[in-house]
C-alpha cells in the first residue's frame, strides 16, 4: 500500500528514522497506523526528515502527540526540514528535541480550514470545533517562538499564509538552525492545488526540478501572475538559479526563458485550474443539495398540516357521532320515563312535532289543549309559548 510515511527502526543506540513526505493522512493512511508503527521503534534516538504540503489536521496533532511523547520519554528527536513543512507539517516539526531547515528550505503557516453540512446547530458545533483546533496549534507554534498570541493570528491570517525561506525560518523562532550546504527537494507541481498562490522564490527550486517534466511552448503573462506572488525573498546564501523579478512582468519574462519554469507552472497552473472546477462543481452540488433539501422541507410541511386538518376532521366526526348518540339515548330516555308515568300517546295528547326553531313557538290556546302533565316535558324541550 502507499503511504506517506516511512519508519526504519534501529538497535538500541542507533537512530530510528522516519520519513513524513507526503501528504498527511493521505491514501487512507490514518495517523493510527503511523503510532502503531512508531511504537515498534526500540532505538532512543529518532531522526525526522519533512518535505510536507500538510494534511488532515486530527491526524497532523496525533502524530505531533506521539512524537512529543516519545522526547519526553527521554528519546531525542532530529527534526529537519529537507524541503517542504506546510500547514500540519510545520506543526509536526515542532514535536522535535531540534530542528533544521535545509538552506531553502520551506515552511509556510496559516489558518485551520474545514467544512461542515447541516443546521444551524451542526455549523456552530464545527466553528467551536475548527477554532478549538486553531487555539491548539498557536499554543504550539508559541511555546516555539515565544511570539504572542496575536502576532501568531496575524501571521497565520495572511491571505497566503506566511512563508519561512531557510534562514528566515530561524530568524522568527520556527527553525533551530540551517543545514548549511544542503539543498532541498524541489517543491512537487502535484502539490500546487493546494495552495491559493505559491511565492516567487519557490523558483529559486528550479535547479532540482524533475528534467522530464513537459515543457509547454508557451506560458503567457496571465498564466504567470496567476501563480507568481513576490514575497519575502529567500536568505542571500540561498542558491539562486533566477533572479528575484521585481514585478509581475519580470516574472513572466524569468518564466519564459527557463524551461524548467515552464514545466513546473504549466502543471501548477493545470492542477490549479483542475481543483478550481472541482470547487465550483462543488459549489454548484451544494446549491443543488440545498434547494432539494428546501423543497423537501416544504413538502413536509405541507404534509403536516394535511395531517392536522385531518385528524381535525376526525375530532368532528367524532364529536357529530357522539351527539347524534346523545340525543337518541335522550329521546329514548323520555319514552321510558313517558312509560313510567303511564303516559300513554294519543291523538289528543301527542306533542307537535319539532323540525326547526319556528316549531317550538306555540300559542297559548294550543299550549292549553295540550295535557297538564305534558307541559313540564315541553318547557323543558325549549317550546316557548306565546299569547
Amino acid at each position: 500500500m502507499k503511504t506517506w510515511f516511512k519508519i526504519t527502526n534501529a538497535a538500541d543506540g542507533g537512530i530510528a528514522e522516519i520519513s513524513l513526505h507526503d501528504e498527511i493522512g493521505g491514501w487512507g493512511v490514518s495517523a493510527k497506523d503511523f503510532v502503531a508503527q512508531l511504537k515498534t521503534v526500540s532505538a532512543k534516538n529518532l531522526r525526522v526528515t519533512i518535505d510536507s504540503p500538510g494534511g488532515d489536521v486530527n491526524d497532523g496533532l496525533t502524530i505531533f502527540d506521539a512524537i512529543n511523547a516519545f522526547k519526553v520519554s527521554g528519546g531525542d528527536v532530529d527534526m529537519q526540514v529537507i524541503g517542504l513543512a506546510a500547514s500540519m507539517a510545520s506543526v509536526i516539526m515542532l514535536a522535535g528535541s531540534r530542528v533544521k531547515i535545509a538552506e531553502n528550505g520551506r515552511v509556510m503557516i496559516h489558518r485551520v480550514t474545514g467544512g461542515v453540512y447541516g443546521n444551524a446547530d451542526d455549523l456552530a458545533a464545527g466553528a467551536v470545533l475548527v477554532k478549538q483546533m486553531e487555539d491548539r496549534i498557536i499554543a504550539i507554534y508559541q511555546a516555539k517562538t515565544g511570539k504572542e498570541e496575536s502576532a501568531i493570528r496575524d501571521l497565520m491570517k495572511a491571505d497566503l499564509g506566511t512563508w519561512y525561506f531557510g534562514q528566515e525560518a530561524v530568524d522568527n523562532g520556527f527553525a533551530d538552525e540551517v543545514m548549511k550546504g544542503v539543498s532541498a527537494k524541489a517543491f512537487k507541481p502535484a502539490w500546487a492545488a493546494m495552495f491559493t498562490m505559491l511565492p516567487a522564490a519557490l523558483l529559486k527550486d528550479f535547479d532540482n526540478a524533475p528534467v522530464n517534466m513537459e515543457t509547454p511552448e508557451k506560458i503567457n503573462e496571465q498564466e504567470a501572475e496567476a501563480v507568481v506572488v513576490v514575497e519575502t525573498p529567500a536568505a542571500e546564501e540561498t542558491p539562486a538559479v533566477v533572479a528575484e523579478p521585481e514585478n509581475a512582468e519580470e516574472s513572466a519574462e524569468v518564466v519564459a526563458e527557463a524551461p524548467e519554469a515552464k514545466g513546473f507552472f504549466a502543471s501548477a497552473i493545470a492542477a490549479v485550474t483542475g481543483a478550481k472546477a472541482k470547487d465550483a462543481e462543488i459549489v454548484n452540488l451544494k446549491a443543488s443539495l440545498a434547494l432539494a433539501s428546501q423543497e423537501c422541507d416544504k413538502l413536509r410541511l405541507d404534509n403536516a398540516t394535511l395531517k392536522a386538518k385531518a385528524e381535525m376532521v376526525d375530532e368532528l366526526e367524532l364529536e357529530i357521532e357522539k351527539a347524534i348518540a346523545s340525543a337518541k339515548s335522550a329521546s329514548v330516555q323520555a319514552a321510558e320515563i313517558a312509560a313510567a308515568k303511564g303516559f300513554v300517546e294519543t291523538p289528543e295528547n301527542k306533542l307537535p312535532a319539532v323540525e326547526d326553531d319556528k316549531s317550538k313557538v306555540i300559542t297559548r290556546a294550543e299550549f292549553e289543549k295540550i295535557p297538564t302533565e305534558s307541559h313540564a316535558a315541553m318547557i323543558r324541550s325549549g317550546v316557548r309559548v306565546v299569547d
